[in-house]
Parts: structure tokens; C-alpha cells; sequence
């Protein structure tokens, strides 16, 4: 089995390093996972990963995440019932053996959104003093209860889209679509179509879309040809159906040619309005192609700037730290 390279390793890792993350880097961070959830639930049957937790998340250039190890998942609109996940992810519903369905993949992010941001799992219970199967009880009590404490200095975004993704009533938990709507990500979404960088976007931009307004015009130009030559056959039409007397048998043959010669300019004003249409839309998805490249670059740039920043403040603490003598 060949899998793409990941060189930042797994989001267990890089949370190991730094043992928590800010609100607004978890929010990257789940933005590229929650996209990718709504994507697989959107399929016909629904893709359930079920096994959702920061070792099955891989890390790539730009802050990007990619969801892996599909082992557990599952392709199907019905209920099911098998039992799966990681101990401290687990959902009511499986602990119930109730049955679940996408909406385990939504509590089992709102788990790992939650030790994101508090550096631990909300349903945890420590080892000390008890065996693994008390502790594993004490855990699955927790979840059922919602016993759970969110911290004071969090944003009132972040504790609502916590509070939806576990609530215990699967039926009352947001779909992963309706969760990219929730103010968590406001800032993602507005990065994710209009980058830092749309002056200089608009300035590389210029031309081509002084030609996209030029192919709106002529394809304006074309619709009005186009109709003024269907009212013009109408008429002919008309003339022709009206025309019954001998004496205009030759006139009738002028305007069945006339019409024939209408209705071929209206045919090829037709298709040239089509390939003005096809022309629109392959700029329109150029101009997506490098607006998304920018917003790619633009992620780079603040990952050096913070870098940049943190080795100014190294530079500046070691030199207010450090006596220099004179000899």
C-alpha cells in the first residue's frame, strides 16, 4: 500500500509537543477536518470513519490536515451496531449499544476539539488508585452523564460549537455541514475565499478580468441578436403561413430562404454564446486555482512571520540575560 507523505507526522504528535493549541489554530486545524467529514457523510451511502483521534490525523505543509486509517469505517445509511473507537472518544450512543450512525464521527470531534484547546480529554479520569476496569467505568459514567468542565477563558464560539458536537442526543448534534456554518469558524471561511493577499491578487488579476467583462458584453451582444432574430423569423413565419394568393409563390420561396438564413445565424450565435459561456467558466476557474494558491502562500507566510517573531523574542531575552565583560 503506497500513502502520501506526510512530513509534519500526526496531529497526536505535534499535540505532544505543545500539549495544547490556541482557539484560532484549532480552528484551522478542525476547519480541513470538518470539510472533510462533510464530504463523506454528502456520500450515497454516508462514509463513517468511527475511529476519529489525533493519530489517524496526518499533518502536511500549510497547516493542512488530512484524515487517515479507515480500518473502522463504515458505508451504509443504516443503523449499526458494532462496537469501535478509542476508549475516552466513545459516544452515549455506543456505550449504549443503541446503534449510530455519522453523528459518531461528530461527537468524536467535538472530543478531540476539546482537548485541542484544554490540553486533555473532557471525559478523562486519572489511573492513580484505581485499576484499568474501574477507571474504564468511571469514563464511560462520565459520558453518559455529560460530566465534563469547559475553561472560563475560552470563547463563547468555541464553548457553543463544544456544547453542540457533544450533546448526548445524537438527533440534536449539528451534521458536519451545518457546523461549518457555527461563528468557530468565521475566520476560516472569510481566509478560505478572500485571501490577505487579494491586492495583490487583483493587481496579477487585471486582465483577465478586463476580459471576463468583455466576454460578458459580447455574450449580452449575442442574447440580443439572438432574440431579435427569433422575433424576425416569427414574423416570416407568420408572412409565410398568411400568404395564400398564387401571385406571392415567389415571394413565399424569398422568405423560406430568408428564414432558412435566420435560423442558421441564430444557430451559430447560439453555439458562439456557448463557447462564450465555456470561456467565463475556464477563467472563472483559473482565477479560483490561484486565489486558493495565495491563500496557501499567505498561511506559509504567517507560520514565518510567527517563527520569525519567536526568534526575536529569544534574541531579545538572551541579551537582556546575558552580562558581557570588558577586558
Amino acid at each position: 500500500m503506497i500513502m502520501e507523505l506526510s512530513r509534519e507526522g500526526s496531529l497526536f504528535q505535534k499535540m505532544k509537543l505543545e500539549r495544547k493549541f490556541s482557539e484560532s489554530k484549532s480552528a484551522r486545524f478542525m476547519f480541513h477536518i470538518m470539510k472533510a467529514m462533510a464530504h463523506m457523510h454528502s456520500q450515497t451511502p454516508p462514509v463513517i470513519h468511527r475511529d476519529l483521534k489525533p493519530e489517524n490525523l496526518l499533518l502536511f505543509e500549510g497547516e493542512v490536515v488530512k484524515v487517515t486509517d479507515f480500518g473502522w469505517s463504515a458505508e451504509s445509511e443504516e443503523i449499526r451496531n458494532t462496537f469501535c473507537g478509542t476508549q475516552e472518544y466513545l459516544a452515549p450512543e455506543m456505550i449504549r449499544g443503541t446503534g449510530h450512525d455519522a453523528k459518531l464521527d461528530i461527537w468524536t470531534l467535538g472530543i478531540l476539539l476539546f482537548e485541542m484547546v484544554h490540553g486533555k480529554t473532557p471525559f478523562y479520569v486519572s489511573h492513580k488508585g484505581r485499576d484499568i476496569r474501574t477507571q474504564r467505568k468511571l469514563i464511560e459514567q462520565n459520558i453518559l452523564e455529560g460530566k465534563y468542565a469547559l475553561n472560563s477563558n475560552l470563547s463563547e464560539a468555541t464553548r457553543e460549537i463544544i456544547r453542540a458536537m457533544l450533546h448526548p442526543d445524537k438527533a440534536l448534534r449539528p451534521s458536519a455541514e451545518q457546523l461549518l456554518s457555527f461563528q468557530f469558524f468565521d475566520a476560516q471561511r472569510k481566509k478560505h475565499l478572500r485571501s490577505k493577499s487579494q491586492n495583490i491578487l487583483a493587481a496579477d488579476l487585471n486582465f483577465s478580468m478586463k476580459e471576463v467583462q468583455q466576454l460578458r458584453l459580447e455574450l449580452a451582444n449575442y442574447k440580443k441578436v439572438n432574440e431579435m432574430l427569433s422575433k424576425d423569423i416569427l414574423a416570416l413565419n407568420k408572412r409565410v403561413k398568411n400568404s395564400k394568393d398564387a401571385n406571392h409563390l415567389e415571394e413565399i420561396k424569398t422568405l423560406k430562404k430568408s428564414n432558412d438564413r435566420l435560423e442558421e445565424e441564430a444557430k451559430l450565435a447560439g453555439q458562439q454564446a456557448r463557447d462564450r459561456k465555456e470561456e467565463l467558466r475556464r477563467v472563472s476557474r483559473e482565477k479560483d486555482n490561484l486565489a486558493y494558491k495565495l491563500a496557501v502562500k499567505d498561511t506559509e507566510l504567517e507560520n514565518l512571520q510567527a517563527d520569525l517573531q519567536k526568534s526575536k523574542d529569544l534574541s531579545s531575552y538572551l541579551f537582556k540575560n546575558t552580562k558581557v565583560g570588558l577586558t
